[in-house]
């Protein structure tokens, strides 16, 4: 399918797909000379499943979503007329049977990742659990979705993403606890965070100051009761650039929760300028890992129990 896309584009088509918020294909267009065209205009054989069920186009969502959803980032969005020429049906229909039946060599990926080494992961695992007081659980379910891995250089690497889960930033953990910015060849201009959801329909937004912050607040959380906990996004931020306003406008609950910094209190009030509904926690300057750290500290405090029964 991402062939296809790709051969329509230099046959002057732009394809565009559409994917619900849980990430299911919900339609696909196509755009020729200004014009679009859904594929239920052109025909069964041109929509989604009829591309695949009619035209031989194989699709495999684990495999093709990414590198989809990264086309269609790079697609020139171009006003349309409601109404399409009807000369153009069969312009387009012949441009996609000629794009089916002629194959290309796919075209390789730019990815500027730093490159995991799977045998320092145990040690940085260790790390983290220690340093930080994580959970191991919680960590080990990062590293399987490759949201979080060891480096050659034995450090900790912290993936950010689009909510479209497209890889943007990789943020390197340093030995003084700050973060070091890796950008992207492939994604220069994209901006995503380290976030972590708890369900695909999100009901409550917490902003936090880094990827650490982000996994304390889920520990100390797991501590409430299932039945009370509300579907989280847990997001990340440096600066206003990063956070996905239009979404979070959509979420009765969002809360700021970044530790104590006079550098943050301009994007404090940018947020709360941009969402009404925000409402402002401080953990303090030690930050919610420094709560976390300080319970486990307590000589009465048991260590944070493992997550049980979170779908990340």
């Amino acid at each position: 399918m991402p062939e296809l896309i790709e051969r329509t584009k230099e046959q002057g088509i732009n394809v565009r797909v559409g994917y619900t918020r849980t990430g299911i294909v919900k339609g696909i267009s196509y755009q020729l000379d200004g014009v679009a065209f859904s594929g239920t205009h052109l025909g069964k054989a041109y929509t989604f499943p009829g591309l695949q069920k009619h035209r031989g186009v194989n699709y495999s969502p684990k495999r093709d979503d990414k590198r989809i959803q990264k086309l269609m980032e790079q697609a020139v969005e171009n006003p349309t007329p409601a109404v399409p020429p009807k000369q153009d049906d069969k312009r387009i229909q012949k441009f996609m049977e000629q794009a089916v039946e002629n194959p290309t060599p796919a075209v390789a990926q730019i990815n500027s990742l730093p490159i995991p080494e799977p045998t320092n992961w145990e040690q940085i695992r260790l790390n983290l659990s220690q340093q930080y007081n994580l959970p191991n659980s919680l960590l080990t379910e990062l590293y399987e979705k490759g949201w979080l891995y060891a480096s050659q250089t034995g450090q900790a690497i912290f993936v950010e993403r689009t909510l479209d889960d497209l890889p943007t930033l990789a943020k390197q953990l340093e030995p003084t606890g700050n973060f070091t910015a890796i950008p992207l060849n492939s994604e220069p201009t994209k901006n995503g965070s380290f976030w972590i959801a708890t369900d695909a329909t999100v009901k409550r937004a917490v902003l936090l100051s880094d990827p650490i912050e982000v996994l304390s607040v889920i520990a100390l959380e797991s501590t409430v009761d299932k039945e009370k906990r509300k579907p989280t996004l847990y997001w990340s931020v440096v600066d206003s650039e990063q956070i996905p306003l239009e979404f979070l406008r959509a979420i009765d609950t969002v809360v700021i929760a970044f530790k104590d910094n006079d550098k943050v209190e301009d994007l404090i009030a940018e947020i709360l300028a941009e969402l009404p509904q925000a409402k402002k926690v401080s953990p303090g300057e030690a930050g919610w890992n420094g709560m976390l750290t300080n319970n486990h500290s307590q000589p009465n405090q048991s260590r944070i129990p493992e997550l049980q029964g979170w779908e990340l």
